[in-house]
């Protein structure tokens, strides 16, 4: 049987497909499991979601983990569903023992219980709007069902900073006044959008000012990724250079995602070896399959965006805002590039002064050369 390719990128991962974090995961379940909240800032395509579900996986048999994906969360009632359908089918997910149980948990909110293809689904049996009493009671149904159930809580959310596109002004005083109170439960605050993130928990003015200790998460350590591609070759019966995993981990930087994903196309390429051009043409392979998409963003960008991303490209050591770099990309002035990179940057194509994808700015040095 041919083995199967085993780089993964674009997904969740545990288990043996998980690259290592054994630092991370340690600092979040000792604090989790004593009890201290958690802001966990991460740029995109760190592997955020994929560490919070490794960890959920060596928790403690004594704790109940739940994972609430806020991604794509528009108004208050569908925040209040998703905490309430994931709370409550995780803690409790057997169709008799749920129903039993929700009468004691809610006594605000009115609640069908559906099953949809042998998934329990619960159905808020409410007006078209929220109010505070019921988005209160659910906010508090954590410790609620810890108590119940004599066990604590670890209540994960992802993507939190989605709560900012909800136009409520009590959203997160509310939730912020009922967990704090909450001796049971213990919360992850997880979000990719790092300067929304810094906004909740570290303005005075936000409902969630100095709500937990801060980690930040950064690339994997090379001599970690390195014995990993190692194995992950052998074991499918390939050979890999070191001096080839070198070149791939300069090239990525040790970037989950595109290390993933620049391995998995070597993969595909080699057959019982991989030699030093492998590297190589694999970038020109992803570039060129990716060539849509990146004509795509190209052209929907300002010619003074397009300029800054040549100069980023081609003078990634230059100051953005120094005259020399101003003048040699036709910049016109500091305010100038200040705006065309705050655009940049809320479209997610920079982060940090760099491009966030490097097949981008692979493909970026391609077209004007």
């Amino acid at each position: 049987m041919q083995p199967q390719n085993p780089f993964k990128y674009g997904m969740v991962v545990t288990g043996k497909d998980f690259v290592n974090r054994k630092e991370e995961i340690d600092t979040l379940t000792k604090n989790l499991t004593a009890g201290q909240h958690i802001i966990l800032y991460s740029k995109r395509r760190l592997g955020k979601t994929s560490l919070m579900r490794q960890t959920m996986t060596l928790l403690p048999k004594q704790v109940i983990p739940v994972y609430i994906d806020l991604f794509g969360i528009t108004s208050k009632k569908i925040l209040l569903k998703k905490m309430m359908n994931e709370l409550l089918t995780v803690t409790y997910p057997k169709f008799t023992m749920l129903k039993n149980e929700l009468q004691k948990l809610l006594k605000k909110i009115t609640v069908k219980i559906v099953l949809v293809k042998d998934t329990v689904e619960l159905e808020l049996q409410t007006g078209e709007t929220v109010t505070d009493e019921e988005f209160e009671e659910i906010c508090n149904l954590p410790e609620k069902i810890a108590q119940r159930k004599g066990k604590q809580l670890i209540v994960m959310f992802d993507e939190f900073q989605e709560i900012t596109e909800i136009s409520s002004e009590h959203l997160e005083k509310t939730m912020r006044s009922t967990f704090q109170h909450h001796k049971h439960v213990s919360y992850l605050f997880a979000g990719s959008k790092t300067t929304l993130m810094h906004e909740l928990f570290n303005d005075p003015k936000q409902g969630f000012y100095r709500f937990g200790k801060e980690m930040r998460l950064g690339m994997i350590p090379k001599k970690d990724f390195e014995s990993f591609i190692q194995r992950k070759f052998k074991q499918t019966g390939k050979y890999i250079a070191p001096s080839v995993i070198d070149s791939i981990l300069n090239f990525t930087d040790e970037h989950p995602y595109f290390t993933q994903k620049i391995c998995q196309q070597i993969w595909y390429d080699s057959s019982t070896t991989v030699d030093a051009h492998a590297v190589p043409l694999a970038i020109q392979k992803i570039t060129q399959t990716e060539t849509d998409f990146y004509e795509q963003i190209w052209n929907s960008l300002t010619p003074f965006q397009k300029r800054l991303l040549v100069g980023l490209v081609t003078k990634p050591e230059m100051n953005i805002y120094s005259q020399d770099f101003i003048h040699t990309f036709a910049l016109a002035s500091s305010a100038h590039v200040k705006r065309a990179y705050e655009s940049l940057e809320k479209k997610r194509i920079i982060e940090d002064e760099k491009i966030s994808d490097i097949f981008f700015s692979e493909w970026i040095k391609r077209i004007i050369t």
